[in-house]
């Protein structure tokens, strides 16, 4: 590996380059809307077993994309912040918490609020140059 700075072990899969492409922020997006659905599911809010068939099964089923998408994002958030983030102190303390405490939640957030607005200014950057 390359890179010289420490990370989170769980966080090596993502690479710096695919971390901050437009591909990367899309697929983040995705991810952000499969754990916002699933959201109600994995709360006990919304349960499949009580809805009608077919529609119960089918609901059921998204919530396994769901989970996976809400683990990649909360995982792809972490390796942003740990070799990516360009913010200041203070927010990268606060977004830390945050992350650890707010796990899917936090990493929506962390996601509209700083992971978003970094990659759109570096895209932006390296399409003018």
């Amino acid at each position: 590996m390359s890179e010289s700075h420490w990370s989170f072990p769980f966080t090596r899969s993502f690479s710096d380059r695919w971390l901050v492409t437009r591909k990367g922020m899309n697929w983040f997006l995705a991810c952000v809307i499969a754990a916002a659905l699933t959201t109600p599911i994995a709360f006990g809010i919304l349960r499949p077993s009580a809805i009608v068939e077919p529609w119960g099964f089918l609901i059921g089923l998204l919530a396994v994309p769901g989970a996976v998408c809400t683990l990649f994002l909360w995982f792809g958030m972490w390796a942003f912040w740990t070799r990516l983030d360009n913010s200041s102190r203070r927010a990268r303390n606060i977004s830390f918490f945050v992350l650890f405490f707010g796990v899917w939640f936090g990493a929506i957030l962390y996601f509209f609020y700083s992971y978003r607005p970094q990659v759109n200014r570096i895209t932006r950057r390296v399409e003018a140059s």
